[in-house]
């Protein structure tokens, strides 16, 4: 019996979402990198799957597995802590099966993990951006290219609703 299946080419959405509906559990690989953060991890927590990930201990995904409670994490320090891996792999692996067998799905904290949509991100960099351009006095620095459009649009795909800034790009050229 094969336990895990590897398929390293990307996989489209769509296609993910059917993985993920099927499967009995997430078991993501991170990077030795810090700043890496696996977006399945995302995927996961939302599809209320159990999670076994291993990943660099200062990667956001880290918390975002633990907060929502959605799974177990194998953390490590980078590349010169990469020998834990060996020696916690399977006792952790263990461990994770044992947490399967009692996972319920509604024991995910999906309140948790709304901090992390991309409704609440989309929001917080509206927010920056409309500060930025309130606290910006020096408007001739405005790139022309921005000129050329008439309003500047984040998209929100949680609810694939456009949250417009409050600045459109004429009323900047007006306080020039």
């Amino acid at each position: 019996n094969t336990i895990v299946y590897e398929y390293p080419q990307r996989i489209p959405y769509l296609d993910v979402l059917a993985h993920l509906n099927i499967a009995d559990g997430i078991f993501i690989l991170g990077s030795t990198e810090p700043h890496y953060t696996p977006s399945k991890i995302y995927q996961g927590v939302l599809a209320q799957k159990s999670i076994f990930a291993v990943l660099h201990k200062d990667s956001s995904a880290v918390k975002v597995i633990e907060e929502s409670r959605a799974g177990m994490v194998l953390s490590f320090n980078g590349e010169a802590d990469i020998g834990i891996i060996k020696e916690c792999f399977v006792a952790k692996a263990k461990e994770y099966l044992y947490f399967l067998q009692s996972f319920n799905p509604e024991d995910v904290r999906l309140g948790v993990f709304n901090q992390y949509s991309a409704k609440a991100v989309t929001e917080i960099l509206v927010r920056l951006i409309n500060q930025s351009i309130e606290n910006w006095r020096d408007w001739q620095l405005l790139p022309a290219i921005l000129f050329n459009t008439t309003r500047l649009y984040l998209a929100c795909c949680a609810r694939e609703e456009k949250l417009i800034l409050k600045y459109f790009i004429h009323g900047v050229k007006q306080k020039m």
